[in-house]
């Protein structure tokens, strides 16, 4: 009898706590459906679901404008045992193969391909049912960005009003090779940068200062760098690369050093960048500014907080910072840049075009002074085509000027044209900074491509452009021009164009191809626009094009184009058919602003077409719709 209550009361425990577990799972289902409903209320799987390699940076797949199709890029470390982990879906099936956390599947990748996808809860619900597309980038090294929560959207938030202090956040950067080594890691301090390209663009720029100088990827020693984004078209990043090289191969010193590296920021793809030095670093210019040594050494940081405005001798406004305590001696290096935007910095000064003063960071009174006047000094003896040799370095102008007009680059006189007083005392161009609208792109949209292919970019640009603008009009700057091109520049260049450019070519292919799928970039029917061998084309035209102008420049003319925004030129032959006519030749030409151009006309008021042929320097103006705002305001001969 005993024996049986006992095995009665066994099997009774049994069974409370079978009826326990039970409750207990169905309890805990619940929750976890529960907390899965919520979490997949806010949340997406590209939230929940990565790939890893050993205890490398978790990398977050990317959305797509597809809810049910998303993709995974791969960094060129992660070629094998590529790791798939999430925290709150139970399993998945991937192209058919059934998955759990921290499985490998190397063998399931296929770059550029797409394979289904379903995501299960425990009861083996569908919780997602799409597809992940595989993209594998190979060669260029990695940066990976790391910050807290939400910090990357704080920066890209920033107001677009200067007033306002841009945010700054801090974080950890890691670059790793394409071998999977480290090459440097560091804390970091991240914020915005650039203006049309950060604001007008969804990949945005971003300067990036570590917490003590060193070396990334081979390059000088350094702390302020900066990530330039390909945003804008498909070669916006290798078109500043071939102007830097220029600057390289002509020995335009200092030049900015730069790499290509694919950027994640808290683990999710972001794009093809352009790491590079900045302009305003220290290290490029090869020495601290020993005014801004002695400026910190006389002044308190409570005594560098105000800033003044006034005007000097000749109408000459200089703005900074009213120093209380000045240098005996303020020669030295002084590092400027042309730029519109000029009363959004802390210090400058206006003489004839706005000059901003980037170093000293801190200028005075008596340093702006002595800035301004020795530049107005310059102007002066260039524009009478003087004794312009006692004030600036002619064979950097030179160079400078050549770089600007071969990739004919329409933002030079507006902003990022630097140049700095050396210890010489006389005023040296560069560093080349900015090449975006370049090579056929203006203000964010294509340029007329025949027109950017024969353009003669200081012909109708007269607004000042740092000396260049007044010593296109120097026959002796000009035949220095001629000699350098032919003599050197064209010979040299085409030497990196055949090795260096074509290695760079092939090492940013696949992931350049990514990053402009990555940001929706499109086709914009330019060919320079386009593809690196559609620049690359265009680079060998301009060459072709400039060699025969500088080498027989009495046998052409040039053809000025007046529109409603402005005016362009182009140098044809004498005598042989104009080719072409640009009624598409500048943003400005928008439909919904300007209107359509039906034509264009000579001084005479005469229609022309692109068989027009002159003899002499001509202009030729645009004809818009009679319902245009252009038809308004523009007038015609």
């Amino acid at each position: 009898m005993k024996t049986k209550r006992s095995l009665l009361i066994t099997l009774s425990a049994i069974i409370l706590l079978a009826a326990g577990l039970l409750s207990f799972k169905v309890l805990d289902t619940r929750l976890y459906y529960s907390h899965l409903e919520e979490y997949l209320s806010d949340h997406t799987i590209t939230d929940d679901v990565y790939l890893y390699r050993g205890n490398a940076s978790r990398i977050l797949l990317s959305p797509t404008d597809d809810p049910s199709s998303v993709n995974a890029i791969l960094p060129s470390e992660m070629t094998e045992h590529v790791y798939i982990g999430f925290d709150h879906f139970d399993t998945m099936v991937l192209d058919g193969k059934k998955l759990h956390a921290g499985e490998d599947i190397a063998d399931l990748i296929r770059s550029s391909e797409s394979v289904s996808a379903q995501f299960l809860a425990p009861r083996g619900e569908v919780l997602f049912d799409g597809q992940i597309s595989f993209y594998c980038l190979d060669t260029l090294p990695t940066l990976y960005i790391t910050t807290s929560e939400n910090a990357i959207d704080i920066i890209n938030n920033t107001e677009d009003d200067p007033s306002v202090e841009k945010p700054r956040i801090e974080g950890r950067m890691t670059i790793v090779n394409a071998d999977g080594s480290t090459d440097t890691s560091d804390d970091i301090v991240l914020s915005k940068r650039g203006n049309t390209t950060f604001f007008g663009y969804e990949m945005k720029p971003y300067n990036m200062n570590l917490n003590s100088p060193m070396s990334l990827l081979g390059m000088p020693s350094g702390r302020k760098w900066a990530l330039k984004a390909n945003a804008m078209d498909a070669t916006q990043l290798l078109r500043n690369e071939a102007a830097f090289a220029a600057s390289r191969v002509g020995k335009l010193s200092p030049c900015p050093e730069t790499r290509y590296i694919n950027l994640y920021l808290n683990g999710r793809y972001n794009g093809l960048y352009m790491l590079s030095q900045r302009v305003d670093a220290k290290e490029l210019m090869g020495s601290d500014s020993s005014l801004d040594s002695m400026n910190n050494t006389l002044n308190t940081p409570s005594q560098m907080l105000s800033s003044f405005d006034e005007t000097i001798d000749d109408g000459i406004q200089i703005h900074g910072i009213d120093l209380p305590n000045e240098p005996s001696d303020v020669s030295g290096e002084y590092l400027l840049e042309l730029d519109y935007r000029y009363e959004d910095e802390p210090c400058y000064f206006v003489c004839g075009e706005p000059i901003v003063v980037h170093s000293p960071e801190a200028a005075s009174r008596k340093e702006l002074t002595y800035i301004a006047e020795k530049y107005s000094a310059a102007r002066e003896a260039v524009a009478s085509d003087g004794d312009y040799e006692k004030y600036i370095d002619v064979d950097s102008f030179v160079k400078m000027y050549i770089i600007q007009d071969f990739f004919s680059q329409t933002d030079i006189d507006f902003a990022s044209f630097y140049f700095y007083l050396g210890h010489d005392g006389l005023f040296h161009a560069g560093p080349v900074w900015d090449f975006d609208l370049s090579c056929g792109m203006t203000a964010g949209d294509p340029y007329h491509e025949e027109l950017t292919r024969r353009s003669r970019l200081f012909v109708s640009q007269k607004r000042s452009c740092v000396f260049l603008d007044m010593l296109d009009d120097s026959d002796r700057f000009m035949q220095k021009v001629r000699e350098y091109y032919l003599d050197d520049f064209s010979k040299s260049y085409a030497g990196y164009m055949d090795s260096e450019w074509k290695e760079l070519i092939s090492d940013v292919s696949t992931s350049l191809d990514i990053s402009c799928l990555y940001a929706n970039i499109s086709e914009s029917g330019r060919t320079s626009l386009d593809s690196a061998e559609g620049l690359s084309g265009w680079i060998r035209d301009r060459d072709e094009y400039l060699t025969d102008y500088y080498s027989s420049s009495d046998e052409y003319i040039n053809i000025i184009f007046h529109f409603a925004w402005g005016t362009t030129a182009a140098a044809v032959k004498k005598g042989e058919p104009l080719g072409f006519l640009p009624d598409d030749a500048h943003p400005g030409n928008d439909d919904a602003f300007w209107g359509d151009i039906t034509g264009f006309v000579d001084s005479n008021g005469d229609p022309v077409d692109d068989g027009y042929t002159t003899s002499s320097d001509t202009d030729l103006y645009a004809v818009y719709t009679e319902d245009s705002y252009a038809w308004d305001s523009y007038s015609l001969p």
